[in-house]
């Protein structure tokens, strides 16, 4: 009886491991799929409208003195009309200089938020939207939305345009590392946001499908907010709006052309605390939403809200591939053998398939492959350490929002760059 108790838990252990990794492979399958048949192809789009759009353009900040004015004057140096935008700056329970520096430019409307208890992003941009809602009705066909360390090329509000004349409701632009030699940490980060413009916006928009949302950089119409407001509750407020968003079949579209420019984390502990609060924003959506967006499935199955499924539980099978990996090495250890074998093969082609993928977005995005290439040897210990997390989040989600801090080293070298072009 004994005997047979043992040989019951090692099928079931069997079962578990297969089960983790097929659920790994489907959503990780399917996502390279995409992205070599998207990346294949162009998609073309129509104008349906000529109107120029107005927007109203929030900045989030909180203490953001060393960088505020970056996001200022690439806004001032725009080539899209100035009658067609207006600033307003969220300061999110600033103690510094932000608020000074920001009135010092006459175009920036100051929304200065105190709260007591739980502050983040998603809080201060809820209340911001509304209130402009609310008090500026009369104006704007449209929000975009950016981080005080952020920098736009020029053209940006003009890309913006032309893709919410071509009918798009919501879009993301295309992000990129001003800091990405920095130390290794802002490698990574490089690699990373290479990857999402690449696998997860460039090919989903040549297919039409959904891109992706990352918390910058990033539009939506005012039909979409106008009647219930931005509601946003988890930590994530850009996973949780395009969730919502999808469940009601509006696709997320991407303006390549777009660029802005993000300071990305130089240290380890920063960099822990982000990857846990996506993570725990992620597992808070699939929380609150994942039943709305089955039934939705279930009641008008498309490619597009299976593709949008298999992108929402990406960070959920990194947490699912590093439970496996644990339980592969587990088998190995205890029966060699064929598992032994499997184990270390499946662990080479996920290293390799890693460094292809991050070779070739690297290169999409114009980064030096040699100044990266230490980082990209040790990017699956970063993929390793982010699905790590992810695990750990699902028992010990991240309560607290920690302030990255941001330097500014490359302001003046943005700015130089952009009027000499």
């Amino acid at each position: 009886m004994f005997c047979l108790a043992i040989y019951m838990n090692n099928i079931i252990f069997m079962i578990t491991t297969i089960s983790f990794q097929f659920i790994s492979a489907i959503v990780f399958g399917w996502s390279i799929l995409i992205s070599i048949l998207g990346n294949l192809k162009k998609k073309e789009y129509k104008k349906f409208c000529e109107k120029n759009f107005k927007f109203n353009i929030i900045i989030c900040a909180h203490n953001e003195e060393n960088v505020i004015h970056g996001i200022l004057n690439s806004i001032e140096m725009q080539t899209y009309p100035a009658d067609y935008w207006k600033v307003y700056l969220i300061a999110d329970n600033c103690t510094d200089n932000t608020v000074k520096i920001a009135n010092k430019y006459n175009f920036v409307h100051i929304y200065e938020h105190k709260t007591e208890g739980t502050k983040r992003k998603g809080i201060a941009l809820k209340w911001g939207i509304n209130k402009i809602l609310a008090d500026h009705s009369d104006f704007g066909d449209a929000f975009i939305v950016f981080d005080a360390d952020n920098q736009i090329i020029p053209e940006f509000l003009e890309v913006f345009n032309r893709k919410f004349q071509e009918g798009s409701k919501i879009v993301a632009g295309k992000r990129v590392a001003i800091n990405p030699y920095d130390s290794l940490i802002a490698n990574w980060y490089a690699i990373y946001w290479s990857i999402i413009m690449n696998l997860f916006c460039k090919p989903h928009k040549n297919l039409g499908l959904s891109a992706t949302l990352s918390g910058t950089g990033l539009g939506f119409t005012k039909e979409l907010i106008e009647k219930n407001g931005f509601n946003t509750k988890t930590m994530t407020e850009d996973i949780e709006f395009a969730m919502q968003n999808n469940i009601k079949g509006t696709r997320i579209d991407y303006a390549e052309e777009a660029i802005y420019y993000d300071e990305q984390p130089i240290s380890f502990k920063p960099m822990v605390h982000q990857l846990s609060r996506w993570a725990t924003g992620g597992n808070e959506t699939i929380k609150y939403y994942i039943k709305d967006m089955l039934k939705a499935f279930i009641k008008s199955p498309s490619i597009k809200r299976f593709d949008f499924l298999c992108t929402t539980f990406v960070g959920n099978s990194m947490a699912f591939s590093v439970l496996t990996g644990i339980m592969l090495a587990i088998m190995a250890f205890r029966y060699g053998g064929f598992w032994s074998d499997y184990a270390f093969k499946t662990g080479m082609i996920l290293n390799l398939i890693t460094y292809l993928v991050a070779i070739f977005s690297a290169k999409a995005c114009n980064l030096k492959i040699k100044k990266l290439a230490f980082a990209i040897l040790l990017y699956p210990i970063f993929i390793l350490m982010f699905g790590m997390i992810s695990f750990g989040t699902i028992f010990f989600p991240e309560k607290i929002w920690y302030k990255i801090e941001h330097y500014g080293k490359y302001l003046n070298e943005r700015r130089k760059k952009v009027e000499t072009e």
